[in-house]
Formats: structure tokens, sequence, C-alpha cells
């Protein structure tokens, strides 16, 4: 038996050996498990992709080893339900894919084919399982997938169309731009002709152009389809585009379709335009600027050519714009300019930066002031150096500059000139009540004694009423240079009508008193002129400025060898003449003839601006006059303003009012002083209070509050300008609470001197007084609103 055994071991083993030769030459893993998970074969395969040797794993519990431990618990719930029966072997289990886990922790994928071994009896015994290892062919696979969603992303959001045909010219892929372009949807385009759906035409001819696909197809080779077309989308919507075709081939070369790659240029063509409109716009503005503008390219640091110039740099040289350009300006320009325009050049250069500077040029009367801008500026044209150039003759513009900055500053003095005027008016209307009634006592105590012996007579009587006349012409003196100020304030006013110069010019004597008593005499040689249509201030600083040049020509200290003679007189015309002649230095007879231009002086450098005169000109110009000037130098200067006078109607003057002296009223009125200055409600208390009931309010808030109580005043005489509360805001309050008492308020003031108060007396019918005044005017227009 023993013997007997021993061929069969062998044949078995032999057989055995055979079958594991077998296996492991096998190209898949083979494994066989018994029902109790273990490993009791793998052949050579199986241990490569694991990473064990054959002894390591024989034996061993598959899942614990060679499944990843997330899967186990499926597997395996799976292996025992095939292997005990409960479920069959259906294609699902037996072809299935998961992955291993190898000996080095690296997880592969694995596509298994799975049976069972069973005994006579049908009993399972093992599983046997072969397996591919497809990790690799997954991975290109996921690649591709990857690959192909990234180009069909990339085609989907582009910004150009493209459009894909096989070698029929039918339509396999279109992206959402061709979609947009075409118009129709890509389910409607697969598999249609292309030129059903993409038909373009040449954007100027109109021409159809030639069939993509036949042109891509038969020179094999990419190509420009059209730079300048029209594409005409389904509903008939034209759009400019340019296209560009190309041949698909296969990995072997072989032509598989065209594609067509499209590009919308609507909004290229629309900047294009906007462009074009742009170029001929600076064209234009550059052809008929008014300012020197153009182009010159440095030949050396001494020389330059003109490449381009406008109409106004060629008229600076008086030539043509043909003849300048491309010329060196040493042939076109003076020596001078050249090194002049030559050295701004240089000095941008140097700079590296654009260059804005003004600069002087010319002498005497010719002499401007320019602004130049440069500019280097890059061009593919030249490797020289090439400058833009601006300029612009700013003389003018600048002369007008001073001119408002001069009328800013006698603003700024007139606002501080009316304010002065107003502050002093306030106290001289209380000074002069004050003397007023201190007055009207000194005559009742004359009255008094006349009737008395002279001997009991006080001789200081005499006296009082004296220094009370001093007084009162001294206060009336101070009231006369406030009015001046007021009238000089408004110069920035320029109603005309008829005016009387003789007061005027009486003004501007005033204003400049100071000036001339130090230096010269002044004479008066008034003569009677008629009446002039002009604005008392303009023409108030015609006059100032004539005496003050008059009054600085000549130095001071010798006032008695010298003289300043202000002469009237009507002109055979019938003209209204003014003459300010003086015993000054005199001008030059080259000086004469520019002394009225802007800017030119003949004082020392600082001392004036040069606009006095230009300006008197000016102001004369616009009336209707004339002002001319004679000189010589070492003799003096005479200065002649000539107005043409007032038409017939505007020329009557009105009879003088007379004021009647001051008597009693024809009944005592109650009236309410509403003024902020204690001095004036005093003085003009006691003054009217003889023939009024006076009550006084330091405020119009007082004053508010005691008409809100129910006090009723036959006139309210009102302070205009006061702190918090304005005559012009106690006014507005009545008018709504108590409309009666508003009707009945009289304003009081030193001047409305801001826009608002004028404003305000312009607009409302009461009545207004200026301060100072005299008695007789208040008492006179108290009898007129009093019945």
């Amino acid at each position: 038996m023993g013997h007997h055994s021993e061929p069969i071991d062998a044949a078995e083993q032999a057989e055995r050996s055979f079958a594991q030769t077998v296996l492991d030459l096998a190209g898949v893993i083979i494994v066989a498990l018994d029902p109790s998970e273990r490993v009791i074969l793998i052949n050579k395969m199986g241990c490569r992709v694991l990473g064990y040797a054959e002894d390591e794993i024989l034996g061993r519990n598959w899942f614990d080893t060679a499944i990843p431990e997330r899967l186990r618990p499926r597997v395996r719930e799976v292996f025992t339900a095939v292997t005990s029966g409960s479920i069959e072997l259906t294609s699902g289990i037996e072809n299935y894919e998961n992955p291993v886990l190898t000996k080095g922790g690296e997880e592969r994928l694995i596509a298994w084919h799975n049976t069972l071994l069973r005994d006579a009896n049908g009993e399972v015994v093992a599983s046997l399982s072969s397996g591919e290892d497809i990790t690799e062919r997954r991975r290109a696979e996921e690649a591709l997938r990857q690959s192909e969603e990234n180009l069909a992303a990339t085609l989907n959001s582009i910004g150009d169309g493209v459009i894909a045909t096989d070698t029929e010219g039918r339509v396999e892929h279109m992206n959402p731009v061709a979609e947009k372009l075409t118009g129709y949807r890509r389910s409607e385009a697969l598999g249609k002709p292309l030129s059903d759906i993409f038909q373009v035409v040449r954007e100027r001819t109109r021409e159809k152009l030639s069939d993509p696909v036949e042109s891509a197809l038969g020179t094999g080779t990419p190509g420009v389809l059209a730079s300048r077309a029209l594409l005409i989308a389904r509903d008939g919507t034209e759009r400019p585009i340019s296209a560009s075709r190309a041949p698909i081939r296969s990995a072997t070369g072989e032509l598989r379709g065209v594609v067509l790659v499209v590009r919308d240029r609507t909004e290229q063509r629309a900047a294009e335009r906007a462009l074009e409109d742009s170029e001929s716009t600076l064209q234009s503005f550059f052809e008929g600027a008014p300012l020197s503008m153009g182009v010159a390219e440095i030949i050396d640091e001494n020389d330059y050519v003109i490449v381009s110039c406008n109409a106004a740099a060629a008229a600076f040289t008086r030539m043509s714009r043909e003849e300048i350009e491309g010329r060196r300006a040493s042939e076109v320009l003076l020596p001078e300019h050249v090194t002049f325009w030559s050295a701004l050049f240089r000095d941008a250069e140097r700079k590296g930066k654009p260059l804005h500077v003004e600069i002087e040029r010319g002498e005497g009367s010719k002499r401007r002031k320019l602004s130049v801008s440069i500019a280097r500026i890059q061009t593919a044209h030249s490797s020289r150096p090439r400058f833009v150039f601006v300029s612009e003759d700013v003389t003018e513009r600048e002369q007008l500059r001073m001119r408002v900055t001069i009328a800013d500053r006698m603003a700024s003095l007139g606002t501080l000139a009316a304010g002065v005027a107003h502050e002093m008016k306030n106290p001289l209307a209380y000074v002069l009540a004050s003397l007023d009634f201190a007055a009207r006592q000194a005559n009742a105590l004359e009255k008094l004694f006349a009737a008395r012996p002279e001997s009991d007579r006080p001789a200081e009587l005499d006296l009082l009423a004296r220094s009370l006349e001093q007084a009162r012409e001294g206060a009336e003196r101070v009231n006369a240079i406030a009015q001046d100020l007021r009238t000089f304030a408004r110069t920035e006013e320029d109603q005309r009508e008829p005016i009387d110069v003789m007061p005027v010019l009486e003004s501007a004597i005033r204003i400049v008193w100071n000036e001339i008593r130090h230096r010269a005499r002044l004479l008066r040689d008034f003569g009677p002129v008629p009446r002039v249509v002009a604005n008392a201030a303009r023409l108030g600083q015609v006059f100032v400025n004539l005496l003050v040049n008059a009054a600085h020509s000549i130095p001071e200290g010798n006032a008695a060898a010298n003289e300043i003679r202000v002469c009237t007189k009507t002109s055979p015309e019938g003209h209204a003449v003014i003459e300010v002649k003086d015993t000054g230095s005199g001008i030059s007879e080259e000086q004469l003839g520019r002394i009225f231009d802007p800017f030119f002086t003949t004082k020392p450098a600082g001392a004036g601006l040069g606009l006095g005169l230009s300006i008197c000109h000016g102001i004369v110009s616009a009336l209707g006059g004339e002002i001319s000037a004679e000189s010589r130098l070492g003799e003096g200067s005479l200065f002649r303003v000539t107005l043409p006078c007032a038409p017939a109607a505007a020329s009557d003057r009105p009879p003088p009012e007379v004021t009647a002296p001051c008597e009693g009223p024809k009944r005592r009125a109650k009236l309410l002083l509403i003024d902020d200055e204690p001095a004036f409600r005093a003085s003009l208390g006691h003054l009217i209070g003889a023939w009024h009931d006076v009550s006084t309010a330091a405020s119009a808030r007082e004053a508010l509050d005691r008409l809100a109580r129910g006090e009723r005043f036959d006139l309210l005489l009102c302070d205009l300008m006061m702190p918090q509360m304005t005559g012009i805001d106690l006014y507005e309050e009545l008018h709504r609470t108590a409309p009666d008492q508003a009707a009945r308020m009289v304003f009081l003031s030193g001047g409305a001197f801001t826009a608002r108060a004028q404003a305000f007396l312009t607009r409302v019918p009461n009545a207004y007084l200026e301060k100072p005044f005299k008695i007789e005017e208040l008492n006179k227009l108290i009898e007129s609103l009093v019945p």
C-alpha cells in the first residue's frame, strides 16, 4: 500500500507543480479562500501586487490583511452570505470591483471574477477569484474624463464662439458663445450643415464668404476666414466678427473635421469709431485752437525740426504750415526764438517730466506774457527725442485776473468802509440829537433872560451857544466824512442815474485831503457843469485816483510852492469837463502814450500795480466820456475828464426841499423807540419827549415781548441793524403776529450796508430815516404818519 502510494504522491505533486506554474504564469491575480476567510492559494501576480511573499500571506485572514478597513464589513458580509448559500452568486457579485490594501499601505483597484469550489456533496469548500489590477487604467480613464471636462468647460467659457464639424461639414460641437452669435441652440445645430447656421458676408462689399470647411480641408492648414466680416444671425441681426478656421486631425494625422473660432468685434468696431471720432475732434481742435501747438524733433542741443504745427503756431512765423513743417527751426525762426525754445526742450529733457512755465517776452508795449507747456512723447517713427509744445498768450487773462483781484479788494474795502460809516453814524446820531437838545435848552434860557435886564444875563450864555454851534459843525463834518465813505463803499454797484458832479468831486477831495495837504495847496476853480448820467461811486473812484496821482507826483515838505488845481466847466458842446492839474514831476513824452495801458506805472517798483489809470479809462469810457492827459517832464501834468450831459428831462433838478422850523405836532403820539444804543435812546427820547409820549426798548426781543402782552403804539421807531434779533427779524415776526404794528414801523439806521438790508428796504413800504437825521425831519415824518 505504501509502495503503491509513492507513485501516486509523486504524480499528484507533479500535477500540483504544473498547476502552480500555470497559475504563476497568469497575468492576473489568483487567490483562493476557505470558508473561514483564510488564504489557501495565491499566485505570484497576487504576491507581487500585494507586496507579500507567498509564505507571508498563506493561512492569513484575507479581509484583515488585504481589504481596506472601511470596506471590510461590507465585503465580509457578502462573502459570508455567498459561501453559506444565503444568496446566489449573481453577476453583480461574480464580477466585482474593490480596492485591496498592499503591504506598503497603498490601495490598488482590482476587478474580480469570483466562483465557488464545491465537494462531491455540493458543499462549498473554497472561493476562487481572479483579479485584474485596473488601477492605472482607471487613473488614465479619470484623467481622460477630467481632460474632456476641462476642454468642454474651456470651450464653453472662452469669449470666442467655437464650432466644430466633421469632414462633411456637419456640426458636431457648438459652445454657448457660438449659440449666442448664430442664434441657434446647440441641440438645434448638431448634425446640420455649417452653411445652414453660419452665414457670413464681407463687411464692406457684403460678398458671401467661401465655405470654411472646404477651404480648411482643401489646404489642410489653419487660416483666417475673415478679419472684417458680418455674421448674419438667425433673426437677421448683423454683427461684425473676425473668424479663423483650422483642420482637426487624429493622432495619426487623419483629417477628422474642421474647427471655427469666431470673435465678436461689435465693441471693437464701436471703439474704433469712437477713436476715429476722437481723433477727428482732436485734429479739429488742433487745427482751430487759438493756442500755438505743434511737435518738435530735436536734432541737436541748438536746433530742432518742426514736425507739425497748427495755424496759430504758423501765424507766429508769418508763414504757411506747408512752408514750416519738416524744416529746421533755424531756417524759419529768428535766432533768439530758436535759442529760447531749444533751452526749454533741453530743460524738459533734463527734468524727465512735463514742463510748465510762464515767461515774459518783448519790451515796452509789446511785452507779452506766455504760458508754455512742453512734454516728451514716444514714437516708433524716430529715434530722436520728440516734444509736443503748447504756447498761450495769457497777457489779457493776467490783466483780467489782476482787475478781478483789485475789484475783490475794493469790494472788501467797500464793505469795511460801509461798516465803519455805519458805526460812525450811530454815535453821531445821539451826539447830534444831544446837541439839538442842548441847543433848544440854551435857546429857552436865552428867551428867559431876554426879558430881564442885561446885567442879569449870564456872560457864559453866548459862549455856550457858540460852543454848541461849533460842536454841531464838527459833528456835521464827521457825518459828511461818513457819508463820503458810504458813497465810495458802493463801487460794486453800477446803477447809473443823473447826478451832480460837484458833490462827488467834493467828496473825493475830502477823502484824499490828507494826501494833498502836506504836498500842495488845493485850488478850486469851479464853474457850472451839467448833470451827467453816472454811478457816483465809480465816478468818485476816478476823481480820487486822479487826485492821489497828482499828490504823489509832488514830494512832501514844500506845500506852499506847489499846487493842485481842480477845475470844472462846460465845454462848447455842452459836456461836463473836470480837470486836475498839478505842478509835480510830470511824465515823459515816451511814457505819456502808455499811461492808460494796464500794468504800466511811472512809480517806483512796489509803489503801484499800474492799473489805476487803466481802470479810470475803462470807467469813463463806459460812461460815454473821454479821459486825456497833457504833461511835460519836470513841469507837471493835467488830466481832463469829459462826460456827456444827462438828457434834458433827466437833468431837470427838482426844487430843493426846505425843512420848516420845528413846531409842535398836531397831536401827541405814542411812540416806541427800539435801539441797542443806550445813549441814542436817551438823547432822542429827551429830544422828542416834549411833543410825544416816548417808551424805549433796548432790543427787538424786548419790544416783541411788550407787544405780545398787548401794548400798542402809534409808531415804532426801530433800528434796522441790531445784534441777536434785527429790525428786519422783528418786522417779519410782527407781520405774522401783529400786522397792524408791523405796518407802523419806521426804520432808523446808520446805513443799510448789507445786501439783505438793502433788499428788505426796497421790498417793504415802511418809511426809513438814515442816522443822523434832523429833528425837523423826524417830526415831519411822525406828523405824516400819525393822523
